[in-house]
């Protein structure tokens, strides 16, 4: 559960692997996000849940709510989102983990992770400027009146000459964006600016003097977008794994670390859960 989207993954307790993912907005309230995720996952049919696990910014709220309707289940499972997103990416690691650098971008925070030996050795957040974050991106296409991302993604890698916009905080950086604008750069010119800007304020503010891992997983929604990741490519002259769906990371990964807590013998024993309690459940 995220500031901005909340993700949901059913996870089979045998393998390991992701069987149905959902996403919605949170829309500030994370409670009704976890609502909805569970609403949809119940329109897909009705599904053998023996745990839940719940990470991000939202964790301590929705387990509040679940732990309120398994009183006595002691199958929810809360782990912060930096361990969620490494436990993902060492099972999609060849290495297992190895030696690698988890870079995630979210909507309205940005992590670095450190992973070695399939355990993370090392961490930082930058939640001081959203100018590093994917919510960014999406209110400076907004203001260029381009609603659809994927249109932010087509005029970007048409782009011939990506003005230098800074990574200072979203208000100069928008002014700068929009200067540009009346200097005759063209409206991709500017998103793959901002990509670069967001990328630079990234690797300073959030990485600092740190070094990148011979792996490089680049996770997060805004991962999903194809030229925000080839940006990342051309300014650290790395390669740049992103994992499939790389926006439900997290999720995935707090999945594996409730079976991993729990024990597949164990919850195979319990009985499934009944999600629509937490429809039912009155707040």
């Amino acid at each position: 559960l995220g500031a901005t989207g909340a993700k949901a993954v059913r996870v089979d307790r045998e393998t390991g692997d992701p069987l149905l993912d959902v996403y919605d907005r949170t829309r500030g309230n994370p409670v009704e996000a976890s609502r909805r995720l569970v609403g949809a996952i119940l329109d897909q049919g009705s599904p053998d849940v023996r745990a839940i696990g719940v990470t991000g910014s939202g964790r301590v709220a929705v387990a509040t709510l679940l732990q309120g309707v398994f009183p006595e289940s002691g199958r929810v499972v809360t782990v912060n989102e930096i361990a969620a997103h490494a436990t993902a990416a060492v099972r999609v690691d060849s290495g297992d983990g190895e030696d690698l650098s988890v870079i995630e971008i979210g909507g309205q925070d940005a992590k670095y992770i450190r992973v070695r030996g399939g355990r993370v050795v090392e961490s930082d957040l930058n939640q001081a400027c959203s100018a590093g974050t994917g919510s960014f991106l999406e209110e400076q296409a907004a203001a260029f009146e381009v609603s659809d991302i994927a249109d932010v993604v087509r005029l970007a890698t048409e782009a011939s000459r990506p003005p230098d916009l800074g990574q200072m905080c979203t208000v100069y950086m928008a002014d700068a964006a929009a200067e540009a604008l009346k200097e005759d750069f063209t409206l991709g010119d500017i998103f793959a600016g901002l990509q670069y800007s967001i990328v630079h304020n990234y690797l300073n503010r959030v990485m600092g003097q740190r070094t990148l891992a011979p792996r490089i997983f680049f996770q997060g929604k805004p991962a999903s977008n194809p030229s925000l990741a080839w940006t990342l490519a051309a300014v650290t002259g790395r390669e740049i794994t992103v994992p499939p769906n790389p926006g439900a990371m997290g999720a995935w990964g707090i999945g594996l670390s409730a079976i991993e807590s729990l024990g597949t013998d164990d919850l195979t024993a319990d009985a499934p859960m009944d999600l629509a309690a937490v429809l039912r459940a009155e707040i």
